[in-house]
């Protein structure tokens, strides 16, 4: 029912982008299955149909630093499709706010508690190792003492090849 709704009103969703994404990222770690499967269903479809900067200015700000690891588990496993959709170019090629929000909140996810937060992140890492511009941006994005706790795990990274 949630998706239909945004579908059907995107302009009038993106003014009011943060008072629904808030309460939908709050819900996604609800108890009730339904509620999780709804407000799940309701962000994939932000993420579809709205302009990926504002939802990622959105989601890093409202979900990554959530004090619900579910929560951030859903806005980081959020991000990571965004990555995987428009790819490591598109990523590079953004704003710099943007772009260190990203990076920033990969590498939060991987110093996370949530194991399925720290798979997002290493998947998300993956699509955009590779690229020549990431090393640079990881170093400006990501404090030193952020860095020294995930550096095991980002060497671990391979860079995803493609299928």
């Amino acid at each position: 029912m949630a998706t239909k709704d945004i579908s059907a009103n995107i302009i009038f969703v993106v003014g009011e982008l943060e008072e629904i994404a808030g309460p939908l990222l709050h819900r996604t770690a609800d108890t009730n299955k339904f509620l999780r499967a709804d407000a799940n269903a309701a962000l994939d479809v932000m993420c579809e149909n709205l302009p990926m900067n504002r939802v990622i200015f959105v989601i890093t700000s409202r979900g990554c630093t959530h004090q619900n690891s579910v929560v951030r588990a859903t806005a980081i496993r959020l991000i990571t499709e965004l990555v995987k959709k428009h790819g490591a170019d598109k990523i590079f090629q953004m704003n710099k706010d943007i772009r260190d929000k990203i990076i920033l909140a990969g590498a939060n996810s991987l110093a996370d508690g949530s194991l399925e937060a720290r798979s997002h992140g290493k998947e998300m890492f993956s699509y955009i190792c590779g690229h020549p511009h990431f090393h640079k941006n990881l170093l400006e994005a990501v404090p030193q003492n952020t860095l020294r706790h995930i550096a095991k795990t980002l060497n671990s990274i391979k860079p995803f090849t493609g299928t």
